[in-house]
């Protein structure tokens, strides 16, 4: 723990913090059927899966909750939540682990025979521009293998917010949340939904909310440096420098920022035997799974 930031609940000789279940939300609840569109407003969506694991090729989803907000596109403000959730079990058709079950509370007799009804969700998120979530490449990996790809920008409050700049030692949701003085009980998609729209409510020390920095850095360009024909004695250096080996193309890639591409490939001082390529990343493509695999 650096310090840097307020720990909300600790007490001034930071001997004891109290901590307060989350009971609300300081931002209105309103009924987005009637409300009326503004030029400075858009609406998006906060969504949480659960899984039988964390293989995003073999384990299935069990338990899908999404919530719209509606944000100011100027001054990164949440305006209102939705009073209306979409909140679904589904029965994966096979055994859920015994982990699984007590993390999540989730039975194989609780979900058998539920189902997602994804004409449910496709229209409650249909008015949705952006999609959010606390792990996103996680979670859009899921939704595509289980439901379609979703063709919206994605932002990801653990990656795109830089909780280790403000001083946190995690970036994982339930630490955060004691960290600014609440907590919910269970890990359930309904609650991690909620806590994570609390938490974006929350501003920095410099008065920005957090909701406003994913914001600005869920829609900066991106591009995809991708290393081919690099020798085996060569992957240090490669990953010394962050990049990440795709067995499947056999290459060397990372993900980052279009305006520093090209300086970053200046300052690892490629072999003259590989072969480099930059590729632009469609933002609506942020966090999509098929990255891993592409060249």
């Amino acid at each position: 723990m650096t310090g840097r930031f307020k720990w909300i609940g600790m007490n001034e000789a930071q001997t004891k913090v109290v901590l307060e279940a989350l009971a609300g939300f300081t931002v209105p609840l309103k009924n987005f059927s009637t409300l009326s569109p503004s030029l400075s407003t858009r609406i998006a969506t906060v969504l949480d899966v659960e899984t039988t694991g964390l293989n995003q090729v073999e384990d299935r989803i069990i338990e899908l909750c999404a919530r719209n907000i509606i944000f100011d596109i100027h001054t990164g403000e949440v305006m209102a939540i939705s009073e209306e959730v979409f909140s679904s079990l589904n029965d994966p058709g096979v055994p859920v682990s015994q982990n699984i079950q007590i993390v999540t509370g989730l039975s194989d007799q609780v979900l058998a025979g539920n189902k997602i009804d994804w004409n449910d969700f496709d229209k409650y998120i249909e008015n949705s521009q952006m999609i959010i979530s606390h792990n996103a490449s996680f979670d859009r990996a899921f939704l595509e293998r289980s439901h379609k790809d979703l063709d919206v920008v994605w932002g990801c409050s653990m990656q795109n917010i830089d909780w280790i700049k403000k001083g946190y030692d995690s970036a994982k949701l339930n630490l955060l949340c004691i960290y600014h003085g609440f907590f919910n009980q269970s890990h359930r998609a309904r609650t991690d939904v909620d806590s994570l729209i609390h938490l974006l409510t929350f501003k920095d020390l410099g008065g920005r909310t957090y909701f406003n920095e994913l914001l600005i850095n869920s829609h900066q360009p991106k591009s995809m440096i991708s290393i081919e024909n690099a020798t085996f004695e060569e992957r240090h250096l490669f990953k010394k420098s962050g990049f990440r080996w795709n067995p499947r193309e056999k290459i060397w890639f990372k993900i980052v920022p279009k305006e520093l591409a090209k300086d970053l490939l200046a300052s690892i001082n490629l072999p003259i035997t590989v072969n480099f390529s930059i590729k632009d990343i469609p933002l609506t493509h942020n966090f999509k799974s098929i990255l891993n695999y592409s060249s």
